[in-house]
Order: C-alpha cells, then sequence, then structure tokens
C-alpha cells in the first residue's frame, strides 16, 4: 500500500447505500468530489490543486477485499496511470492518489481490478 494513503475524512452511509453516483461530504479535500458507488466499492474524482484526486473507499463485504486494484485517469484519448497498483482491504476502507497533471479539462477515474479483471470509473471532473 506504499503507493495509497489513508484518507481522512466521514462519509454519508445513506448515499453509499443507494448504490448511485453521488457527491461525497465530509472533513477533508480528498473525500470530497463527485463518486459512484458500486458493489460496495466507493470510487471519487476530485480537483485538486496539482491536478486530480482519486479515491477508493472498499466497504466491508466488499468483491474487491484482498484484491490487486490500480487507479488510472482518463482525460479524453489520454491515460495517466498511477505508478502501480495496490492491494485493498477492507479493513484499511481508504484509499487515494493525486494524478500531479495539471489541468487536462474533463477527466474521469477509472478503478481497475488486476485479481478479476472488473472496473469501476467515477463521474468526471473538469478543471
Amino acid at each position: 500500500m506504499k503507493h495509497a494513503s489513508k484518507l481522512v475524512g466521514t462519509v454519508g452511509a445513506v448515499a453509499l447505500a443507494a448504490g448511485l453516483t453521488l457527491t461525497a461530504t465530509g472533513t477533508a479535500s480528498a473525500t470530497s468530489g463527485v463518486c459512484t458507488a458500486n458493489d460496495n466499492v466507493w470510487v471519487c474524482n476530485n480537483y485538486d490543486p496539482a491536478g486530480y484526486n482519486a479515491s477508493l473507499r472498499v466497504l466491508p463485504d466488499s468483491n474487491v477485499d484482498g484484491h490487486f486494484l490500480d487507479f488510472n485517469l482518463v482525460c479524453g484519448s489520454k491515460r495517466f496511470g498511477d505508478r502501480g497498483g495496490f492491494w485493498a482491504y477492507s479493513s484499511h476502507e481508504d484509499y487515494s492518489y493525486t494524478f500531479a497533471v495539471g489541468s487536462q479539462g474533463t477527466c474521469s477515474v477509472w478503478l481497475y481490478d488486476r485479481t478479476s479483471g472488473a472496473s469501476w470509473s467515477s463521474p468526471s471532473v473538469t478543471r
């Protein structure tokens, strides 16, 4: 987990239970932004002064618990990697990565599950 860092903040449980695209609320900038909740996995995208912040919340009973995951940033035809994947565990819950790429226009975060082959994307952020 050297490429993932613990997030600070709280998440609205009602929004997570809905399993819909939502706006996150929290006490730190890394926990706010636009998110998609699916399969007990919450993938978020947020503006960051250096570029875009990708964040992930792994909920208990998630189907990615113990899987090797990888963030990517997709901005039109451009793709940016995150210097490698990380192992995700529901006991850790929160992971984030800042793509320090400056303004790239409209971008979404993609989370790839390298263990199962599944993928999820966040809503787009424009900066």
